[in-house]
């Protein structure tokens, strides 16, 4: 059984995702403002770099 859990706000759903995804996770993000998925995407990747 597959679960599943619906956050409405883009950015929400995003910064969510990336909070529970373990190592090796694929996250598919469908966005209607590709510019805020991409600044999400973004500050996402710096942080991890910052983070190693």
């Amino acid at each position: 059984m597959t679960s599943y859990e619906y956050v409405p706000k883009e950015i929400e759903a995003l910064n969510h995702a990336f909070s529970i995804a373990k190592p090796g996770s694929f996250i598919v993000a469908l966005s209607d403002v590709i510019d805020n998925a991409i600044e999400v995407v973004h500050s996402y990747l710096d942080k991890e770099r910052e983070g190693k």
